[in-house]
């Protein structure tokens, strides 16, 4: 009996076998691998993008006091706040660019200035510029312009701007200032021809101007003029040395002036006429201060007028 169920046992195992053979059952296959999802991964720059509001870079300035003079046109003191920096932080090379370029933009404005016949103000910029190119040494290298280009442009700004201010005062009739515009000049720079020839036409101009008021009688204005040409020739010979008249005629015409208006002060004394005569008087002191005798006859009419109004 127990061998019969052995057999029993064993056929229905071999007919389970043959069944799952045949119907592909899935007790005998290894379970398919889930495919595993990638996991998300997100550029860190656009998720932060994505999160935040993209960052505005702006230009800050590294000396801001620097730039806001440069920019309101204070350049002096710009370049010294650059200046002093860089003499505490030789090595910041971006303030050092900064520096160079705000003095390159220096020369820009004064070589404007120049252009416009501004000499007086470039001719402030190139001495500001000489200066700091100077304490720069070795380093001015770098600079588009030589120390020798900011001197040679500071003397033809100031031969040029003392020509200027001759011009404009022998236009208004003020010969000494045109006169002593030209000899400080000349002090600086004894052989310039700008200003030696120039002198020269200011001379004859006087001279010009003198012959033609002694002719029409008009002492005052002869007299004055015939004595800036004899300071001039006391001072400066040299400057005289090709005039047509000698420092001798020049005091004879001079004194002949002066006695033409002592004659008409003095007419006018003896008809009465004391305000006149003073005021002719004193027209003689403009150009013969020293005049001891014209001195004393005013002094009289004054107080013989002051006599009159008691």
């Amino acid at each position: 009996m127990r061998t019969k169920v052995c057999s029993i046992t064993a056929l229905l195992e071999v007919i389970f076998l043959l069944i799952c053979l045949s119907s592909g059952c899935s007790l005998f296959k290894k379970p398919a691998l889930e495919k595993e999802k990638p996991e998300r991964s997100e550029n860190p720059e656009k998720s932060q993008t994505a999160k935040q509001p993209p960052e505005i870079k702006t230009s800050l300035s590294s000396l801001p006091e620097a730039e806001e003079a440069m920019a309101s046109g204070a350049y002096s003191h710009g370049l010294e706040v650059y200046k002093s920096f860089l003499e505490k932080n030789p090595a910041e090379n971006k303030i050092k660019s900064d520096y160079f370029e705000a003095l390159e933009r220096v020369k820009r404005e004064a070589d404007t200035l120049k252009k416009k016949e501004k000499y007086l103000s470039a001719l402030y910029y190139y001495r500001l510029l000489l200066k700091h190119s100077q304490q720069l040494g070795q380093e001015a290298r770098n600079l588009s312009f030589r120390q020798a280009d900011l001197q040679s442009e500071i003397k033809e700004c100031q031969l040029r701007n003392q020509k200027a201010e001759a011009e404009k005062a022998l236009k208004a009739g003020q010969y000494e200032a045109a006169i002593n515009s030209l000899l400080s000049g000349l002090k600086e720079y004894p052989e310039e021809e700008i200003l030696r020839s120039y002198l020269t036409q200011v001379i004859e101009a006087i001279y010009s101007q003198a012959s033609l008021a002694l002719a029409t009688k008009d002492w005052a204005t002869a007299g004055r003029l015939y004595s800036i040409l004899k300071t001039l020739g006391l001072n400066h010979k040299n400057y005289l040395a090709h005039f047509p008249l000698s420092l001798e005629e020049i005091d004879k015409s001079i004194k002949n002036c002066s006695q033409q208006l002592t004659n008409l002060g003095l007419r006018q004394y003896r008809e009465g006429n004391l305000k006149e005569a003073i005021s002719i008087w004193e027209k003689i002191l403009l150009f013969q201060p020293e005049n001891e005798e014209i001195k004393k006859a005013i002094q009289t009419a004054k107080a013989q007028l002051e006599k009159i109004k008691k």
